[in-house]
């Protein structure tokens, strides 16, 4: 089942899927990762797609649904 809040994005050549997500939510570069990975289980058809996306004879759609809340990863100090 679909969230409410899930867009639909239609994608065009030349599309990357970590800049879709970058432009979509807007998140800082450190939470891009876990994001793609969020993405990527969400729409199992990409997987064997490769990147820039080459559009074919049929629209590419994929589903971006409201993100989970990341946690960052506690810094480490090795020097005092």
């Amino acid at each position: 089942m679909i969230d409410a809040n899930t867009i639909k994005y239609m994608m065009i050549d030349g599309d990357r899927l970590d800049l879709i997500i970058y432009n979509h939510y807007g998140i800082e570069p450190e939470q891009l990762s876990g994001a793609l990975d969020f993405i990527l289980d969400h729409n199992s058809h990409l997987a064997g797609v490769k990147q820039p996306f080459k559009m074919g004879s049929a629209p590419f759609i994929i589903e971006l649904p409201p993100l989970p809340v990341f946690e960052q990863a506690q810094e480490v100090n090795l020097w005092s």
